[in-house]
């Protein structure tokens, strides 16, 4: 399976991308939304794992990007948000 990681806390980026790859996926890591609709655009991913507060814009707003550009690809949010409405 691959995995594109999109989260702009380089520390963050690194222990998921460690952890998955220890555990035997592929995974790739973008900073932000740009770098997350190139690396969209060059390769198939199977799972987008998005942040959602990026420096360019806000992770819930670039569902339809990666529809568009991978429909297959499932996305999980992560967010550092704690209101119920945030997290549902």
């Amino acid at each position: 399976m691959r995995i594109l990681i999109v989260e702009d806390e380089r520390e963050i980026l690194t222990l998921l991308g460690e952890q998955l790859d220890g555990a035997g996926f592929d995974s790739d890591g973008a900073r932000s939304l740009l770098e997350a609709t190139r690396a969209l655009e060059a390769s198939d991913y199977d799972l987008v794992l998005l942040d959602r507060r990026l420096p360019d814009g806000d992770g819930l707003h670039f569902i339809p990007k990666i529809r568009e550009l991978r429909p297959q690809a499932r996305v999980i949010m992560l967010t550092a948000r704690d209101a119920p409405y945030d997290k549902v």
